[in-house]
């Protein structure tokens, strides 16, 4: 709502970078296996296909695709969302040319999470029961196992890692299964109680370590990531070892430096670009799931001249 160059540097400090943009874009392209950079690249794609914050979108259901068709029998495509700051549940419609995006976006988390979410599952059904995941050693139950097989059965390289007794014979299946279920979240069965979203429908519900490169992933522990997991892989941090996904995958910016943006940057940019294509204010307000249609004006990074254009057009 400022003019001059001032402004319109704060403004462009609050859209990614054309340089950020393309790499991620070109990431997703190569189709990723690695599971950071799955997560990385397909959840900033879904920030790019409507404007949806950050904690929105990790809250999502497993199952929120909507495809229904309208009243000119054309299908359209949507996400079921629960919107923050007084706005209730909704669907989020993404523009045509985004939805192969975006479902190609969601069928590949969806394909990362798909085992947590049967632990999840398997928890909510059978919390005494040690959840037998693939490399989990074949014996029964209360059956003495050997070092080897109870770090076997845990996900783990050494039974240290986790403060557990070496011995052999010291855990069966059942004991391990008593401390992993200490282990699990305190808020489980619930990735988010308000909500009502469950791990066992979470699109990020996830094991335990899944995203960390230093340690191994644990089969038997659910974890979910949070808004600062996603935002630290974007950008370059004063943390040793640190990687963001544009060094892991060689970008830097045409003076060298390292690429960096946010997520809440791609929101500014969707609200901008609506403003652009002609959206009323209640309607941007509506898509975004901004209670008041004058918080619009914030996200609203159009130039004077653009406005100046638009309201002689007018």
């Amino acid at each position: 709502i400022r003019t001059g160059t001032k402004a319109r540097a704060i403004q462009e400090k609050k859209l990614p970078g054309k340089e950020a943009l393309d790499a991620l874009a070109e990431i997703f392209a190569s189709d990723p296996k690695d599971p950071r950079d799955i997560f990385t690249s397909c959840t900033f794609a879904m920030t790019m296909c409507a404007p949806a914050r950050i904690s929105e979108i990790l809250d999502l259901p497993a199952d929120c695709e909507v495809e229904i068709p309208g009243s000119d029998g054309i299908m359209r495509y949507g996400w079921r969302f629960y919107s923050a700051k007084g706005f209730e549940g909704d669907i989020k419609w993404i523009p045509e040319v985004m939805v192969p995006i975006a479902k190609e976006a969601v069928r590949r988390l969806r394909a990362l999470t798909e085992e947590p979410r049967r632990l999840a599952r398997w928890v909510e059904d059978n919390p005494r029961q040690f959840f037998r995941h693939a490399n989990c050693p074949d014996v029964d139950e209360y059956q003495a196992l050997r070092k080897e097989q109870a770090a076997q059965a845990l996900g783990l390289a050494g039974l240290s890692n986790m403060g557990l007794s070496n011995a052999h014979g010291a855990y069966s299946l059942s004991s391990l299964w008593q401390h992993t279920m200490r282990l699990q979240p305190k808020s489980f069965p619930w990735l988010n109680a308000e909500k009502r979203i469950k791990y066992s429908n979470a699109l990020f519900c996830m094991f335990k370590n899944m995203l960390g490169s230093q340690k191994g992933t644990l089969p038997v522990v659910l974890w979910a990531p949070t808004n600062n997991i996603f935002n630290n892989d974007l950008g370059p941090r004063n943390v040793s070892m640190h990687l963001s996904i544009f060094d892991r995958h060689g970008y830097k910016s045409t003076h060298g430096e390292p690429i960096k943006l946010t997520s809440h940057q791609a929101r500014h940019l969707i609200t901008t670009l609506a403003h652009r294509g002609g959206l009323t204010q209640e309607q941007i307000a509506k898509w975004a799931g901004r209670a008041d249609p004058k918080q619009n004006r914030v996200y609203n990074h159009m130039s004077e001249w653009e406005m100046v254009a638009k309201a002689e057009a007018m």
